[in-house]
């Protein structure tokens, strides 16, 4: 799930990971923190929101997973990434 355009699943296709899911706030006609682009991944993932965690590293995230009934926890991907 990205703040992404349209093409995230080609982005992952060419990276060879054109099998995972993906769902890009411009497919769900809305970024985060909006709960729509949340509703979309949980619906192709075929999972209710109360039983979906979300594992994010910004408040849009925190704010849009609650908002649409998922469970949230921090990852300071950030700071992982700069190790």
């Amino acid at each position: 799930m990205s703040n992404w355009d349209i093409g995230l699943g080609d982005q992952l296709a060419q990276a060879g990971l054109g099998e995972l899911p993906a769902v890009s706030s411009a497919e769900a006609g809305a970024p985060k923190p909006d709960p729509a682009v949340f509703l979309l991944a949980a619906e192709r993932l075929g999972t209710r929101p109360e039983r979906t965690l979300h594992v994010g590293d910004s408040d849009a995230d925190e704010q849009g997973a609650l908002a649409a009934g998922f469970r949230f926890a921090f990852a300071p991907l950030a700071s992982v990434v700069a190790a």
